[in-house]
């Protein structure tokens, strides 16, 4: 005897179906999945499934133990017998199976497959709810690292402009200084708000929004908002990048990686050390499928342990005092979201970033 059960765990059973079923192969007069409710017990239509008298009796029987309980039929009470469904260490609901014609009692292959049945939509049930709980624990995890990596999006050039809000007492009469002030001011602030705006597709491919991006533009502007960091600590810029470098993507994120990448090698360099920044075109012969732009960044200081090396792109891990730990993991998202490669490597002193970001309808020199 056959009795289909979805057993995937990603949906509950159609219970109505299994009762039409179960009447169907055994014969029975009733067959339904009863739920054990806090207010009592409940068939699926929400409708209490019997009289406060019988109800206490199966709660109490299945209180005791979690055997099936089989009954000889009577008019007054016409079941054959109860099934509990249990999941971990409590009964959740239970099978009822009714009488049959003629009085007869179920046989042996019968009562296994009611106790096999019961099992596995235990499973069934056990299954689905692990993967709910697991999907809004995931969901609870992602909401809490976006929340976590937006504070730090939005700290990186609220650091940079709070360097050059510093210089304005001296540098107010400066005409070059004051336009690139206000340039910078306006590009940082409205980026800023577009990352308040679309708070929840932060981190996540836009679709349908991939534009035409200067990549080496997006570099040169870094550059000028993190000049007043380097001043402060002394730290030199050595540039190797080549112009007219374009892709297509996701500029705000392409924006975010560039400036998390220098704003990091520049936090790591020594004071009065060097970062070296550079770019340049990789023909499809280089990286096999694709051709791309190559984006490097490197700077002096204490390096990476090999034992760190391997966790620096993971949320939350950092070696600094007071690091979020973040920026490098949310490097690799946006990577990853334009099919690009990033990779680290530390030789004593030095620390590398390299970038490979491939080009999409886009022909570079």
């Amino acid at each position: 005897m056959y009795l289909l059960l979805p057993v995937d765990g990603r949906s509950e059973p159609d219970f109505n179906l299994l009762g039409k079923l179960l009447l169907q192969k055994l014969g029975v007069q009733k067959a339904l999945f009863v739920f054990r409710e806090p207010d009592g017990l409940k068939s699926g239509d929400g409708k209490k499934a019997f009289p406060p008298k019988i109800q206490k009796l199966i709660q109490a029987q299945f209180n005791r133990s979690f055997r099936p309980w089989l009954s000889l039929p009577k008019r007054n009470f016409p079941w054959l017998g109860f099934w509990p469904v249990v999941i971990e260490d409590d009964w959740i609901g239970f099978y009822a199976l009714g009488m049959k014609e003629g009085g007869k009692g179920l046989s042996t292959e019968e009562s296994q497959m009611m106790a096999l049945l019961a099992d596995r939509t235990g499973w069934c049930l056990e299954r689905r709810r692990l993967r709910d709980y697991l999907e809004k624990a995931e969901r609870e995890s992602a909401l809490g690292f976006l929340s976590a990596a937006m504070i730090h999006e939005i700290r990186n050039p609220l650091a940079a402009l709070s360097a050059l809000a510093q210089l304005l007492p001296q540098k107010k009469k400066d005409g070059d200084f004051m336009e690139s002030f206000e340039r910078l001011m306006l590009r940082e602030t409205g980026r800023l708000s577009d990352l308040t705006e679309n708070f929840l597709g932060f981190l996540k491919p836009a679709e349908g929004k991939a534009a035409s991006i200067d990549f080496s533009n997006v570099v040169a502007q870094t550059v000028d908002l993190l000049k007043p960091l380097l001043t402060v600590k002394r730290v030199k810029l050595r540039m190797n990048t080549n112009p007219g470098l374009v892709l297509t993507g996701d500029e705000p994120q392409i924006r975010s990686l560039v400036l998390n990448l220098m704003k990091n090698a520049l936090e790591s360099a020594n004071l009065g050390g060097l970062v070296e920044v550079s770019t340049a075109w990789r023909p499809r012969s280089t990286h096999g499928a694709s051709a791309g732009i190559e984006f490097k960044v490197k700077n002096d200081g204490t390096g990476i342990s090999k034992e760190n090396l391997g966790k620096i792109f993971s949320p939350y891990f950092s070696s600094k005092e007071k690091g979020l730990g973040l920026g490098l993991a949310i490097c690799q998202k946006i990577v990853e979201n334009h099919h690009g490669k990033i990779q680290a490597g530390s030789s004593g002193r030095s620390t590398i970033f390299q970038v490979f970001l491939p080009v999409v309808g886009k022909k570079n020199p």
